[in-house]
């Protein structure tokens, strides 16, 4: 598998990739692309961005890092290199782009990035997260850069990203850290999307610091490597292009639309989220899966499972008040799912005046279970439904359909459900 790695060091004019990876060539003799790869990430953005083969570029140069990877492991890696040129008076600079960098850690002790992003001489680079990459998928969860470690990071602006000396650091956490207060309209979801065992956070969230284009608070979509899996927001108003975390300014309404994307097939995938800080608040939070007519209320689900689709679409609806105009007419997935006594299956209505019929079917097609409601406001509702059958008496258990349909002629896909007994 490919790991990042850097060099800790000042290798001066011994710095050219056959020397540095001398033991990489005894064993290998020369540049394999089926034994061995590198790869750099070339910085910027647009057409200028890209990744850049060891056929390309022939330096390893201090503060960068680079994907390596080689069917056979390797031993015996020495490095001739002199001493680090740097001190608290003259920290060491690497020079970025406008656009993800990737960097590496240029002392031999690990790095703290608040303590670097926190520098004065480095805020016109409005600096995001530093992502590190372990297990198969990208995390800035760890504020610490070890020693030879390295790192994508986005800058606003070209520039010298200061590293100073006093960054020295054991490991702290990183990413962001705003409380979430649902109904102060202060808040911050993860969500994480896992297929095939690669992972990736995204998130949403309001603050009322923040704006609905890019700023402190927004995260870019970072740059694809050979296996990638996305779910990002598109605002190709910014240089970013796409967002992986969408902060946005507070309102009583909100819809982000999440596109996902990735190379590992049309496999099974999940998406994940932590209910517990929305427990007992009263906005409204919902999934909605677009191709599949599945609504997920995220308050009361932490997950959902679904055939993956590279281009699929799913929405996350914000609402402070449950009775709002959605802009759509959906049927909720039913919870608990299998359920014995009771299930709640959420509804979205977008019009005024509705009624609704409410139908459940066992697996031959008999109908066994009508629910008639009507509601006279746009909003979110729930049909609660205690599992006994038109004649009173408790259904038998096993896998049931339901569906609902609207007044105004509109009617919902089938879906299922579990009684249990």
């Amino acid at each position: 598998s490919y790991k990042m790695f850097s060099i800790p060091a000042d290798l001066g004019n011994s710095n050219d990739v056959k020397a540095v990876l001398q033991a990489v060539f005894t064993k290998f003799e020369k540049y394999d692309k089926t034994k061995w790869r590198l790869f750099h990430w070339s910085g910027g953005e647009g057409a200028e961005a890209k990744y850049l083969e060891f056929d390309v570029f022939d330096k390893i140069e201090q503060g960068a890092s680079y994907w390596f990877n080689a069917v056979q492991s390797i031993s015996g890696l020495q490095v001739t290199a002199g001493v680090i040129k740097a001190n608290q008076k003259e920290p060491f600079k690497i020079q970025v782009k406008k656009g993800w960098n990737q960097i590496g850690n240029p002392y031999p002790f690990g790095v703290s990035w608040s303590a670097i992003k926190a520098v004065s001489d480095n805020a016109g680079l409005a600096l995001k997260s530093m992502y590190q990459f372990s297990n198969g998928s990208y995390t800035n969860s760890a504020d610490a850069l070890a020693a030879w470690g390295g790192a994508f990071i986005y800058s606003a602006a070209d520039g010298d990203l200061v590293v100073p000396v006093l960054a020295k650091t054991a490991g702290r956490a990183g990413g962001s850290t705003f409380p979430s207060k649902p109904d102060e309209e202060i808040w911050r979801l993860p969500i994480v999307l896992q297929q095939e065992g690669m992972g990736h956070e995204g998130a949403v969230g309001m603050h009322p610091d923040a704006s609905n284009g890019m700023d402190e608070y927004d995260e870019p979509e970072i740059p694809r490597f050979i296996n990638y899996l996305e779910m990002k927001t598109n605002h190709s108003e910014t240089s970013a292009g796409h967002f992986s975390e969408d902060i946005v300014a507070s309102a009583d309404h909100y819809t982000w639309t999440f596109t996902l994307a990735s190379n590992l097939g049309n496999s099974k995938a999940e998406l994940r989220w932590n209910s517990s800080a929305w427990s007992g608040a009263s906005a409204v939070l919902l999934l909605l899966d677009i191709s599949q007519e599945v609504l997920v209320d995220m308050k009361s689900n932490n997950h959902y499972e679904f055939p993956f689709t590279s281009g699929k679409q799913f929405k996350v609806i914000y609402s402070k008040d449950p009775q709002f105009k959605p802009g759509i007419t959906a049927l909720g997935q039913a919870y608990p799912n299998p359920f014995t006594n009771l299930v709640r299956v959420p509804i979205l209505i977008e019009e005024e005046n509705i009624r609704t019929r409410f139908e459940v079917f066992d697996l031959l097609g008999k109908r066994v279970k009508t629910i008639e409601s009507s509601y006279d406001a746009p909003g979110l509702y729930q049909i609660e439904w205690n599992g006994t059958g038109s004649d009173g008496e408790e259904v038998s258990s096993g896998m049931l359909l339901y569906r609902i349909s609207y007044s105004n002629g509109s009617n919902s896909a089938t879906k299922r459900f579990i009684k249990s007994r």
